[in-house]
């Protein structure tokens, strides 16, 4: 009985995922949807694939079935009542009649259904985030100091947080329906193609041969698989099972290796064009288009891998590890002959965007592109030489076969759908939880109070407001994903930041890449402890290690919060100057980390190169006079004493 639940569970959950699958790519063909239904819908299939993945009790299947089946219904209920009742919702804002018992009903039940499914989809700690604001919306009133917010009863914050599209249904969520959804739909299909592979064998085939070549493939590989990826632990996992052993094997101890693949995985985020869902939210809430967001983050990107580059060459120097063996090594020539197709899907994306297409447009073509993939993929072409040996021996045996490869297909089509929507309801359900998140943060007042705490506190000092809006993102990104991390900071603590003078698209690039870089930040480090259960090793010290890799990451969101040219915003003259100096900045602060340039420093050479490194940070000509001659002269004192 027990295993024929799990089965009816597995068959409803792959039902569920298909049929969203399919809902999200008719939502992105049919223009004419209304945002609302299709958010409402998005919901629905969210909260239902949540309740059917996580069962509520694994050792009791019966009494988990019939609790979670009831969940199911209610989940599908919430976003059903705004579908059905859409046109007396629209008329309802111009009118302004009251609520119905269904209304109250359905969004009541809401906000502790969407509670429970991040507890089990998410993580415990952003479902308990998001408890406490919708906790803090009823009980503000009876609080005082800066929590104390104006009177509200339930039927008003069921209201805002319902039945506008300013919570549950607001931007986190319309981004994760309209955006994020297909863009994971889209890695499920590159996957089908085994691009991944490709990636890899073509990061190996580039630098497999040189100093510490592993290390160097690892980085080289995550900073292409970022294009396909937009999590920090799938990324980890995706390449690092296959190039954390390689580090080793190469000569690294387990910890480095670690370190190397949380860090470069942890990169793929901010990688364009396909960075994480984070970016899709900031082009909603900023208004500037995704294109231009992923053109300003292409240079900070470059720093951050090539500074990752650097330093894990200067170690292997430093060390004396040599290359892979040739016979490791794939084949350059020969990998691209035989895989260069696969990037095909990437290429129509950047199209699409370049030429000013909407990202739902860019990401529904690049889906549709990898039709082409399977058709020039060696399976497929395999598939097809069976259908022709077939009717070659008659029209009975080429229909029979047809007719199992179109089966093959179906199934495979299925599995894909499939497959997109469960890597999906993560994202999407932490989407759903920050909407309540930032519906109570916009209603309560709470989020400009904060925002002049942090403006009072920082005493108006731009570098004590960022430190500030670091830490709470850092802090934040234990209990919560990327994605919902950056929401609520951009509510909560961005706004000091415009206060201050800070740009827009720098202030929001700032908050995105230290709630990127909360995976790498202990105490809850998750990409370090991905990587360090494949090494095989302490992740506490895989985090600390990856930290000190990574210390230019934590450097270049400082640079170009001071800086907006190195977001290639601003004079041609000032984009150029900046991105030069910051360059040098970055090199020098690399050999100061490792300790080692042409050979090992002593502290004191470090102290110098790591200062000269740091004042490049800060614009202007007179840090730029005092870092760049500091740098040169260490470099050069360090090549010509290099024999000593």
């Amino acid at each position: 009985m027990e295993a024929k639940i799990k089965r009816l569970r597995h068959f409803l959950a792959g039902t569920v995922a298909i049929c969203w699958s399919t809902f999200q790519l008719y939502g992105a063909w049919n223009v004419i949807l209304d945002a609302l239904i299709l958010r409402a819908a998005h919901v629905s299939f969210a909260l239902s694939l949540a309740y059917l993945l996580n069962p509520s009790f694994k050792s009791k299947p019966r009494l988990s079935f019939a609790i979670d089946s009831g969940l199911v219904l209610l989940g599908i209920g919430v976003g059903l009542h705004i579908i059905t009742d859409f046109d007396r919702l629209i008329q309802r804002v111009i009118s302004v009649d009251e609520m119905t018992f269904w209304d109250l009903f359905f969004g009541a039940l809401a906000v502790p259904l969407i509670l429970e499914a991040t507890r089990r989809a998410v993580r415990s700690a952003l479902a308990i985030v998001g408890a406490c604001f919708a906790i803090y919306a009823l009980t503000g009133p009876y609080l005082f100091g800066i929590l104390k917010h104006s009177a509200a009863n339930i039927a008003e914050w069921v209201e805002y947080l319902y039945l506008t599209t300013d919570g549950i249904f607001g931007v986190p969520t319309g981004v994760s329906a309209t955006f994020v959804f297909l863009f994971i739909l889209f890695v499920a299909f590159l996957q089908r193609t085994r691009v991944g592979q490709f990636y890899l064998d073509v990061a190996f085939a580039l630098t497999g041969r040189a100093r510490g070549g592993a290390a160097k493939a690892s980085v080289v590989a995550s900073s292409f698989f970022g294009t396909i990826s937009g999590s920090a632990v799938a990324n980890t996992v995706g390449t690092g099972s296959f190039t954390i052993p390689l580090i080793i094997k190469s000569g690294y101890k387990p910890y480095f290796a670690g370190a190397v693949e949380a860090l470069s995985s942890t990169g793929g985020q901010l990688m364009p064009p396909i960075m994480g869902a984070a970016a899709f939210v900031m082009a909603e809430l900023t208004g500037i288009p995704y294109w231009d967001i992923c053109k300003s983050a292409a240079f900070p990107a470059l720093l951050f891998y090539g500074a990752a580059f650097l330093m894990i060459h200067l170690e292997a120097v430093k060390t004396g590890l040599r290359g892979m063996d040739n016979e490791e090594v794939p084949n350059l020539v020969e990998t691209l002959k035989r895989g260069s197709y696969m990037v095909l899907p990437i290429v129509v994306l950047i199209i699409f965007l370049v030429l000013g297409y909407t990202v739902t447009k860019a990401a529904l073509m690049s889906i549709i592109s990898t039709v082409v993939v399977f058709v020039l993929d060696r399976r497929s072409l395999d598939a097809l030489g069976r259908i022709t040996k077939g009717f070659s021996k008659g029209a009975r045996d080429g229909i029979y076969s047809f007719g199992q490869e179109a089966a093959s297909a179906i199934v495979g089509l299925g599995k894909t759908l499939d497959q997109g929507a469960r890597m999906a309801v993560t994202v999407a359900v932490a989407c759903i939880c920050a909407g309540i998140i930032v519906g109570v943060i916009t209603l309560s007042g709470f989020g400009l109070r904060f925002s002049g705490l942090i403006s009072a506190f920082s005493g108006g000092y731009v570098l004590f407001a960022l430190v500030l809006v670091a830490m709470t993102s850092i802090i934040l990104g234990m209990g919560m994903s990327t994605t919902a991390d950056y929401i609520t900071v951009s509510t909560l603590a961005v706004p000091a930041l415009y206060v201050l003078g800070v740009n827009t698209l720098s202030a929001h690039m700032f908050a995105m890449y230290f709630a990127c870089l909360s995976m790498l930040s202990p105490p809850v480090a998750l990409a370090a402890y991905a990587a360090a259960g494949i090494a095989q090793t302490g992740p506490w010290r895989v985090c600390f290690t990856a930290m000190r890799l990574g210390i230019v990451a934590y450097m270049i969101p400082f640079m170009f919060a001071y800086n907006p040219a190195l977001l290639l915003v601003g004079p041609v003259g000032e984009v150029v100057q900046a991105c030069v100096t910051s360059l040098i900045g970055v090199v020098a602060l690399s050999g100061a980390t490792i300790g080692f340039f042409f050979r090992r420093m002593n502290p004191i050479e470090r102290i110098l190169m790591g200062g000269a490194g740091i004042s490049m940070i800060f614009p202007g000509l007179a840090s730029d006079y005092i870092g760049i001659p500091l740098a040169v002269l260490m470099v050069a004192w360090n090549y010509f004493t290099r024999k000593r």
